[in-house]
């Protein structure tokens, strides 16, 4: 039988930031489409949005200096960007961008 929770190492179980996609653009909306393996995101398109992993040093300050422009260039929104580092302020890095997910107040949202 599975163990629960409560008996296994913790260490092992990650967060993860799941938000609607209503929080990117339309434009945002198209590039999560396509896989991509690319520091400091890897993308992975479902359905209805896109599982994100991002490969930062999980630091605020370093995301935004270093990897934010990265995503910029590759035609990433700042709205994307500002999903992205939110997760990683809190020490998440897998996000679930989901059309079923929740809003969050501090976020920016689009109507597409």
């Amino acid at each position: 039988m599975p163990k629960k929770f409560s008996e296994i190492n913790v260490d092992n179980i990650e967060r993860v930031f799941v938000v609607n996609t209503g929080h990117i653009t339309e434009d945002d909306g198209k590039l999560i489409q396509e896989p991509m393996d690319k520091s400091p995101v890897r993308i992975l398109p479902f359905e209805y949005g896109a599982h994100i992993t991002i490969i930062p040093e999980l630091d605020v300050t370093a995301f935004l200096e270093n990897d934010a422009p990265k995503l910029l260039e590759h035609g990433f929104s700042s709205s994307f960007v500002s999903v992205l580092a939110k997760a990683v302020a809190n020490d998440i890095s897998f996000v679930i961008l989901d059309a079923h997910g929740n809003f969050d107040d501090e976020l920016p949202t689009f109507d597409w």
